[in-house]
């Protein structure tokens, strides 16, 4: 909505003006006034909801802004969990490498897959452990390697209880 004009009122009268030119400016000015109130109140109006809504667009404003910083600070998090993880993947390799990211020590966490048996495996701080197979199938059980029977352990351990 465009802001309302405010007609220009009539010059009013003056004492030095000749008594017929006195009337007639008196009575224009007179005249001009109940539009001149009218319209001084619609623009007070237009004003008034101007503010309301630049107050509502301020409140707005500042939730915006406090997503925004919390979407920052979210993505810093996860830039920075990202860079831990990029530390400590290594990519795959035929065997367990000898050494961490452009030649550092390993730490505990390294992992790699393994592109000659298509196991995961990571480092636990001292050496190499089995981690998922990315082949189907499984090679061992708890321990138990072969062919392994579940049904007979199962049925065994529910004896004991």
């Amino acid at each position: 909505m465009a802001a309302p004009i405010i007609t220009p009122i009539p010059t009013p009268p003056i004492r030095s003006d000749a008594p017929a030119d006195f009337a007639a400016k008196a009575d224009a000015f007179a005249a001009s006034l109940p539009q001149f109130v009218t319209e001084t109140n619609a623009s007070a109006a237009f004003v008034d909801a101007s503010a309301q809504a630049a107050a509502a667009s301020e409140g707005i404003a500042t939730t915006k802004a406090g997503e925004a910083s919390q979407s920052a600070t979210a993505a810093q998090t996860y830039a920075a969990n990202l860079e831990s993880l990029d530390e400590l993947w290594l990519g795959a390799a035929t065997s367990d490498p000898a050494t961490g990211k452009a030649g550092a020590p390993l730490v505990a966490g390294n992992a790699y897959v393994n592109s000659s048996t298509g196991y995961l495996r990571a480092y636990n701080g001292s050496e190499w452990v089995q981690g998922v197979s990315a082949v189907s199938g499984v090679n061992s059980v708890n321990g138990q390697t072969g062919a392994v029977d579940l049904t007979a352990q199962m049925h065994a351990t529910a004896l004991l209880f």
